[in-house]
C-alpha cells in the first residue's frame, strides 16, 4: 500500500476517530471545567483550585474545540493539533495574547505570568491525554 494513502481509521474529518476522540475529550474537559468552578470552588479556599486550575483546564477545552472546529472546516480537514511542539506553541502564542495584549485594550485586565505557564502545563497535558488515548499500545 502507497504511504500517502489514508487507513479507514485515519480519514480527516468528521468521521475519523481522531475527530471523536477530540469531541468526547471537549465534552469531558468542559464538564470538568464547569464542576471546577461552580462545585469544587464553593467547598475549598486552595489558592490553586481558584487561581490556576481553570487556567489549565480551558487549554483542555481550547485544543480539542480547535480540532474538532479544523476537522469540520473542508480546507482545513488534514490540520490536526496533536504534537508536542504545536501544542506548547499554540498555547504559549495564546497565553500571550490573553495576557499581554487583551489586557492593554480592558482597563480590568491583568497580566500574570503564572498564568502562561499554567497554559503551557495545560497545552502540555493535553498533549499527554492525546498521545495516550489516540495511541493506546504506546
Amino acid at each position: 500500500m502507497n504511504r500517502t494513502q489514508l487507513q479507514p481509521n485515519d480519514r480527516p474529518g468528521i468521521r475519523s476517530s481522531f475527530f471523536l476522540l477530540n469531541l468526547v475529550l471537549l465534552a469531558l474537559a468542559i464538564a470538568i471545567f464547569l464542576t471546577n468552578e461552580y462545585l469544587i470552588k464553593t467547598y475549598t479556599t486552595n489558592n490553586f483550585v481558584h487561581g490556576h486550575l481553570n487556567d489549565i483546564l480551558i487549554i483542555w477545552v481550547y485544543i480539542p474545540f480547535l480540532n474538532v472546529l479544523l476537522s469540520c472546516l473542508p480546507f482545513f480537514r488534514r490540520f490536526q493539533i496533536k504534537s508536542l511542539l504545536a501544542c506548547t506553541l499554540l498555547t504559549l502564542l495564546t497565553g500571550i495574547v490573553w495576557e499581554y495584549l487583551i489586557p492593554l485594550f480592558f482597563a480590568n485586565g491583568t497580566s500574570d505570568p503564572i498564568d502562561l505557564l499554567m497554559y503551557l502545563l495545560g497545552g502540555i497535558t493535553i498533549w499527554l491525554i492525546l498521545r495516550t488515548l489516540a495511541n493506546p499500545r504506546r
